[in-house]
Formats: C-alpha cells, sequence, structure tokens
C-alpha cells in the first residue's frame, strides 16, 4: 500500500476577471490568462498572499500559455484573434515584455514546445491543423493538415515524440 500525500488548499484570492490558463513560472510567481479583460497576469506571493505584479494586454480571447525551460519566455495562443504571442519574461521582476506576434490559419488553443525548446507546436481548437513555429525566426516553419476532427491536447513523449 502506497501513501499518497495531498496538498492542501492554503488560501485564494480574488482575481477581476475570468481565467482560462495559469502556469507556474516559480515557487513564488505564476502567470494566468485573464480571457475577460484579454490580459496576461504575473502574480506573485508576497506579504503572505498572492498578489498581481502586473497586468500586459493580449490578443483578444487568449486561451493557453506555455513557457519555455528556462523560464525566459512565454507564449500565449489566442483563439478568436488567431494569434501567438511571444513575451520576454524578467527575471529580476517577473514583468513581461511584448517580442512577438503570429498571425495563424486557424484559431489556436493548445500548444507545446518540441526539440529541447527550439519549436513550438500549436493544434487548431476545431479542426486537425497545426502549425509549428521555429523560435529563433519566430517564424512558422511548417503548417500541416491531418485527417480527422480537433485535437483534444498535446503532450511529449519520453523519447521526445509528439502525441496528439
Amino acid at each position: 500500500m502506497a501513501a499518497i500525500s495531498i496538498p492542501a488548499l492554503v488560501g485564494e484570492f480574488a482575481v477581476d476577471g475570468r481565467l482560462a490558463d495559469v502556469v507556474s513560472i516559480a515557487e513564488d510567481r505564476l502567470l494566468a490568462l485573464d480571457d475577460e479583460h484579454s490580459k496576461l497576469l504575473s502574480i506573485e506571493f508576497r506579504e503572505g498572499t498572492w498578489k498581481i505584479a502586473s497586468s500586459t494586454p493580449v490578443p483578444k480571447y487568449p486561451v493557453r500559455v506555455v513557457v519555455d525551460s528556462s523560464r525566459t519566455n512565454c507564449y500565449v495562443t489566442s483563439l478568436w484573434s488567431r494569434t501567438l504571442t511571444r513575451f520576454a519574461i524578467s527575471q529580476r521582476d517577473g514583468l513581461l515584455k511584448r517580442t512577438g506576434e503570429l498571425d495563424l490559419q486557424f484559431e489556436p488553443r493548445e500548444h507545446c514546445l518540441i526539440q529541447s525548446g527550439s519549436h513550438l507546436v500549436i493544434a487548431s481548437a476545431f479542426d486537425a491543423a497545426l502549425s509549428v513555429v521555429d523560435l529563433s525566426s519566430f517564424t512558422i516553419a511548417r503548417n500541416e493538415r491531418l485527417s480527422g476532427h480537433n485535437i483534444g491536447g498535446l503532450a511529449i513523449k519520453s523519447n521526445g515524440g509528439l502525441v496528439l
């Protein structure tokens, strides 16, 4: 029999908006997408509670945020705006600076980093379309259309392969 430790809820705080996604970038820092106000929030833990440190506009209808392994860049997909937006994350204070935006051929939802973080795969929310973005040039390297319907999720296998 194995003992499983379940973390306890230690608190909560109100956000004026509707959160679409949340990711951790440090022990005391989160990024959150407010799709109601089209903002990327940098949230930090200080003085015993979580507080919004900064709020940065994103294209309308943001749905997902992915952070690279160095925690220096993040990528936001916006559904009806059909965009991918890149932000630099300040290591000192977590402030966000928009450093690029790409128009996509479809309404994006899921996305994940591949090839050791050098490329980003973006999946369509409503059909079986994919785009691969070369992050060094921040350009679309390839567009693919698969047979089938929408892609419900993306994951990387331990051998580096992509699972749809």
